[in-house]
Order: C-alpha cells, then structure tokens, then sequence
C-alpha cells in the first residue's frame, strides 16, 4: 500500500494545475518523504514548490524545506528556510485563506452568511414607534 501512495503522490505531484490549492496541496509529497525518513529527497521536492508564482505554495514550500533541513540537522539553514515562508506568506494576501482547511471553511460560511442576510433597508432601520400601553 505505501509503494502505491507513493506511486501516485509523486504522480500528483508532477502535474502541474492552475489552481492554487491544488498546487499547495502538493507538500504532501515531500511530508509522505520526510514520514518515510527520506529528507534528501523532501528538500529537493519541496525546492520545487519554493519556485511557484503563488505566494501561498512558495510559503508551504519554504514550510517543507525547514522540516527537512531540521531532519537532516541544518538547524540554521532550517530557521532561514522558515523566516522565507514567513515573508512568503506576509505577501500571499487574501490567498492566505487558502492554506488552511479551516479557513476554507470559514470563508465559505461567511460568504454564506452574508448572502443570507439581507441588506436592511431605510424603513427596517427605522427608529420603529412605542405602541400604546395596553388599556386596563
């Protein structure tokens, strides 16, 4: 079964996509290295994700290449590594979001939220006038 995730993780990881989650999703093939105790090969895989145009994968790329600089015990150049993914990151913007599930997930439920209220308009914000106390 790992000859055959690794079979398709370094497929996956080989294709190119337009989208960018796809492309940042792509860390996991240098994870999968790094869980198998290969961090040569996760250095070199996660280089390949440093040189994105996106922001948010050049960040997770930089991400992947401290973990496998510290497993190799380049602390150094680990923390060098991760102040890249720090400024990589600063620079990603609104595509930061992307890059964590959760954030995903909150985007989608505030833009549902706000596409279910509805915009008030004039008369509901209105200061609405006491009604008369009830007669006794």
């Amino acid at each position: 079964q790992v000859k055959t995730a690794e079979a398709l993780l370094r497929r996956s990881f080989q294709i190119p996509s337009p989208l960018v989650l796809q492309e940042f999703n792509k860390h996991e093939w240098p994870a999968f290295l790094l869980a198998r105790k290969r961090p040569e090969e996760a250095q070199a895989a996660s280089s390949a994700l440093t040189a994105s145009p996106s922001a948010l994968v050049r960040a997770i790329g930089h991400v992947m290449t401290a973990r496998a600089l510290l497993a190799l015990g380049r602390h150094s150049a680990a923390v060098d590594a991760g102040n890249l993914a720090l400024n990589a990151l600063r620079l990603a913007g609104d595509e930061a979001r992307l890059g964590s599930p959760v954030n995903v997930l909150l985007a989608v439920e505030e833009d549902a939220e706000e596409e279910a209220t509805p915009t008030p308009t004039p008369a509901a914000t209105a200061t609405p006038t006491p009604e008369p106390a009830p007669a006794q």
